[in-house]
């Protein structure tokens, strides 16, 4: 071994003491992490001291708040870091703590409850192969947290046999055990526990020797991600972009080796010597690549569960997002362990099988199998969110129909309602508030503020899954009502369906589906294809009775079938109808009836109205007292 394994000592032990002066230990101790750190960072480059032999964990931490749909999140992350052939072997995996084994987590989760946040952790040790068990490592990792935090801590975690490296999921409650709320520097999550999990690795099982160092660098030199080597190129490279190999004193051969996969894949390329070029941004495109690679093993591994022969659609990174298809839904899956993002593969009615990413979206009630349609969020304010500031500026940051005809004469009835239907969602959304007489107020910086939660939305949840129809695609040939089919054979979907893959298969279908329906009666025999607006009535018709009578036994409410042309009064809802129809339920004295949705209804939601309906006329509406549930 070099002489740089004397300079290493693990440092265990307690930081300051309970009495109190804890800050200047604890930032004493995180400046010596960071030092350590910085010092193992350089270890792989010229400094021929540089090898200490210290043994590494990877830590993830994350930040739980558990208000808002936080506990739910919480509770539905336990059942997952419980889930079967997660553990070892086939069985449930079990959450022990620092002195109990077979812990009941959703019982924990109910005692920390009243928790402002709890932590989460995922620990893998670097050799963790090596350790007989992982626990005592765990228990030993939080115990000198305690130490180091200067309280004890509650927590349960989870060890998981499901990956290439053992790992270790570990909760933990957001309070100290005086009751206050536990924080913890943001130094110390970064580098404070990967240095205590670092130094009780190294006592556990010794220093590393030049063999395994020599023989984990090796096992790096063809991966498509981001390796420590990479690290240090890209600390390395001057304003040239080159590095000199001349100047590495170890595991030279590792760094060429590197460099020539480097170049295989355009970002390197040798300058003479022992000269190398590495192209800017090259931890970024490693990391686009690494992600381009999961995207395929995801789309591939569903398309294989599925039993398809399909042609995947992968990202390309020059498209700023992907664009809305409408396709059948195979999977929706997390991530990874730590976060509650997921994603969906789509097999998609061009033929194609769309990777996409959700984040945080609520996907409940989605089952593989529905016909679903992907469409990116909105980034920005849209046109009309720009014409109803223009108008409010001009009337003190109030908008109203009567102002926008005074403001432009030219506008139409159409516009005003789409207007009014824009108006309402952002109100539902706080964005302005609804006064009389149609007045929404505080619209004078309307675009700014919408743009503000668009992009946080979109970050949080880039994509919005909705579910087309909950029947599959062969289930749909026989239905009894409205389907997915039959608005395409009516010419009501704007999804291009192609000719290979699930648009051939859809065609097909969608021709069975007009068979069954003449036969029936409710299409008309000898047309190219095209379902008539006569067979659509029908079908949709029926579609509100099947509704009707399920919500009804679902509610204890009774069902009146709606007359067409007559006038009705109640409170009016929106819902789906589990085929891609939303309908407008409207509930008055323990009854309800069912009419289609229009927009003009955007507005008085669960509110009191008075209307009526007919295919011809469409819907006519009187408002009536409001309920005050829509605010």
């Amino acid at each position: 071994m070099s002489g740089g394994d004397d300079d290493f000592r693990p440092r265990l032990g307690r930081i300051g003491n309970r009495s109190g002066g804890t800050r200047g230990s604890m930032r004493a101790f995180l400046k010596g992490a960071r030092a350590n750190g910085k010092a193992r960072r350089r270890s792989s480059s010229a400094s021929p001291r540089g090898f200490t032999g210290g043994r590494r964990a990877i830590i993830q931490a994350r930040f739980v708040k558990l208000g808002g749909g936080g506990m739910g999140a919480q509770r539905a992350h336990l059942s997952y870091l419980q889930r079967e052939g997660a553990g070892k072997g086939p069985e449930r995996a079990e959450f022990y703590d620092a002195e109990r084994e077979g812990v009941a987590g959703q019982d924990w989760l109910e005692n920390t409850k009243d928790d402002r946040h709890h932590f989460r952790f995922i620990v893998s040790a670097e050799d963790g192969q090596k350790l007989d068990y992982l626990k005592p490592f765990i228990r030993d990792l939080m115990g000198q947290m305690e130490i180091d935090l200067e309280t004890r801590l509650d927590w349960i975690a989870v060890d998981h046999f499901n990956t290439e490296h053992p790992h270790t999921h570990i909760v933990m409650s957001g309070k100290r055990d005086d009751g206050r709320d536990l924080v913890i520097p943001r130094d110390y999550l970064s580098h404070g526990m990967r240095e205590r999990a670092g130094a009780i690795l190294t006592r556990d099982l010794g220093l590393q020797t030049a063999q395994e160092l020599d023989a984990k660098l090796s096992a790096g030199i063809s991966e498509r991600r981001v390796t420590g080597i990479d690290r240090v190129l890209a600390r390395q490279v001057g304003e040239t972009g080159r590095v000199d190999l001349s100047q590495v004193r170890r595991h030279r051969e590792h760094y060429q080796a590197r460099l020539r996969f480097l170049a295989g894949h355009g970002l390197a390329e040798p300058a003479g010597g022992t000269l190398w070029q590495v192209h800017s941004g090259l931890t970024e495109k490693l990391a686009a690549l690494e992600r381009r690679d999961v995207v395929a093993a995801r789309v591939e591994q569903a398309v294989s569960v599925a039993g398809l022969e399909r042609v995947a659609a992968l990202p390309d990174e020059r498209e700023r997002s992907p664009r809305a298809v409408t396709g059948k839904l195979l999977v929706i899956a997390r991530n990874d362990e730590l976060s509650d993002r997921s994603h969906a593969i789509i097999d998609g009615l061009d033929g194609r099988v769309h990777h996409y990413e959700l984040g945080s979206s609520h996907t409940a009630g989605l089952e593989p199998g529905d016909v679903v349609q992907a469409k990116p969020r909105a980034r920005g304010a849209s046109e009309m969110d720009r014409v109803i500031e223009d108008v409010a500026n001009a009337y003190g940051g109030t908008y109203s129909a009567h102002y926008h005809r005074e403001h432009d004469p030219s506008v139409s009835e159409k516009d005003l309602g789409l207007i009014r239907n824009r108006l309402a969602a952002l109100s539902r959304q706080s964005l302005v508030l609804m006064g009389e007489h149609e007045r929404f107020d505080g619209c004078a910086d309307l675009v700014r503020r919408v743009e503000e939660v668009a992009v946080r939305t979109a970050k949080r949840s880039p994509t919005l899954l909705l579910r087309m129809d909950t029947m599959s695609l062969e289930a749909q040939v026989s239905a009894q009502g409205l389907t997915w089919l039959d608005r395409h054979l009516a010419g009501e979907t704007s999804q291009q369906v192609g000719y290979s893959g699930l648009g051939g298969e859809a065609r097909e279908l969608a021709k069975q589906r007009r068979a069954v329906l003449v036969a029936r009666g409710i299409a008309l025999p000898g047309r190219s294809g095209a379902l008539e607006p006569q067979a659509i009535e029908k079908l949709q018709i029926q579609s509100m009775h099947d509704y009707g009578r399920a919500y009804a036994g679902e509610s204890g409410m009774a069902y009146v079938p709606y007359q067409p042309g007559k006038e009705v009064s109640g409170k009016v809802m929106p819902v789906n109808d589990g085929h891609g129809s939303v309908l407008a339920r409207i509930e008055y004295a323990r009854q309800f009836t069912l009419v289609p949705w229009s927009r003009d209804l955007e507005g008085m939601r669960a509110r009191q109205v008075t209307l009526s309906w007919s295919f011809s006329r469409g819907l006519q509406m009187t408002r009536g007292r409001d309920l005050g549930l829509s605010r």
